[in-house]
């Protein structure tokens, strides 16, 4: 891809348009009904994006990871919110501090995995990791204290 610009700027647009729209989304389904896709859906990006060759396949990568993020935070966020009750300060800082952790280290080590590999060889590991969280949300949303912060964030 000549100007990676093109990619961000798809994200953004779509990301933009989705957050607009997507509130109704939120209001007409589940929350579990919008987080479930939302994983199904960047791990189907990260699929993509291994092959893409063409400029269009990136601009369709970028607007499927754009609605991810409109759609995806947000839900989780509200279904938090709708599960702690009066600790919404606590809840939102458990769940700020993860996600700023998640952000600063994979990076690094994601890094030091590309430094190793081939791009080609790398896209597939955040596709991985999502799917293990889709095979997995099932299975919290049954288990009565799972662990912390995993039910009270993916399932109601």
């Amino acid at each position: 891809m000549a100007n990676p610009g093109l990619f961000f700027t798809t994200m953004a647009i779509m990301l933009i348009l989705g957050r607009a729209l997507g509130g109704k989304l939120l209001d007409l389904y589940s929350r579990e009904k919008v987080i479930l896709p939302c994983l199904f859906i960047y791990i189907l990006s990260m699929v993509i994006l291994t092959f893409s060759k063409t400029l269009p396949m990136f601009i369709l990568v970028a607007a499927d990871l754009g609605d991810w993020n409109a759609f995806l935070g947000p839900a989780l966020i509200a279904d938090a919110l709708d599960r702690v009750g009066s600790s919404a300060g606590p809840a939102m800082g458990t769940f700020t501090a993860i996600s700023d952790v998640g952000l600063t280290t994979g990076p690094v080590i994601m890094g030091i995995v590309l430094q190793s590999t081939s791009y080609p060889d790398y896209v597939p590991v955040p596709g991985s990791c999502r799917g293990h969280q889709s095979w997995l949300f099932p299975f919290f949303c049954e288990q009565e204290g799972a662990p912390l912060m995993i039910p009270a964030v993916l399932c109601k």
